[in-house]
């Protein structure tokens, strides 16, 4: 069975049995964190690359006030930021949402297996334009969109990347965010995403609860968040007709 890192740059590349072995040994040595357990926060080892195996992560800052901004989602195959040695460790906090499976790869180890497998390099790199692109439609949906819309993009979003990588169950998928973390994701009350979400279902579009999220409606909800997949390279030919 393919590893969710894998799965992930399969989008970009279609690796050979050795390149698959080689993304396999990167997510072999997980640690399993307890919900609210930081990650990537020791400042002994700037550098180092944290890859979700299993469950969600999320990168956030907190402001002087005390309010807090979630920055991104990091879903199983999603790494951390790879230049924290630049600023002597993470500029944001990382935790595990629920329970996640880490591994906690060193800045050397991945540096050689890039070294060893080109074209591992390439669909790594293809993967941080995605990431780029992903945080302009958050700075988007934050600047831009209305409430309803914010809302409805994320679910969509967050829906098609856990189909990209095969962990939707046709129309179902977990998920594990709260919609406090929703509301400090998009940049609104708690109070007023439940109100949306309550509309949603109401219009039949989705099912949220009990840590999963079913979407009923997808080109509904597509329609009304203004969502084209486009950024996240759900159709992946430009990447693959590459000479790697």
């Amino acid at each position: 069975m393919l590893n969710p890192l894998t799965r992930k740059l399969l989008a970009f590349c279609d690796f050979t049995s050795a390149e698959r072995r080689a993304l396999a040994r990167l997510g072999e040595y997980g640690v399993q964190r307890l919900p609210g357990n930081g990650l990537g926060n020791d400042p002994r080892k700037p550098g180092d690359v944290y890859l979700v195996v299993d469950g969600w992560a999320q990168r956030y800052k907190i402001l002087p006030d005390g309010g807090r901004q979630i920055l991104a989602y990091l879903l199983p195959g999603d790494m951390s930021e790879r230049d924290t040695d630049v600023f002597g460790g993470f500029d944001h906090e990382m935790e595990a949402i629920g329970y996640a499976t880490v591994c906690q790869i060193s800045k050397q180890t991945l540096l050689e297996t890039e070294r060893d497998h080109p074209r591992i390099a390439i669909a790594l790199a293809w993967a941080a334009c995605v990431e780029r692109a992903t945080l302009q439609e958050w700075i988007a949906n934050l600047g831009r969109r209305s409430p309803e819309r914010r809302v409805a993009h994320l679910l969509c979003e967050l829906w098609r990347r856990m189909a990209i990588i095969g962990n939707a169950d046709g129309d179902v998928m977990s998920f594990p965010v709260s919609q406090v973390q929703l509301a400090d994701t998009v940049g609104l009350t708690p109070v007023t995403v439940n109100r949306i979400i309550q509309r949603l279902r109401q219009q039949n579009t989705i099912i949220l609860q009990n840590g999963k999220l079913q979407v009923l409606q997808a080109e509904q909800l597509c329609t009304m968040a203004g969502f084209d997949a486009a950024y996240l390279y759900a159709d992946n030919s430009h990447a693959k007709s590459h000479d790697f």
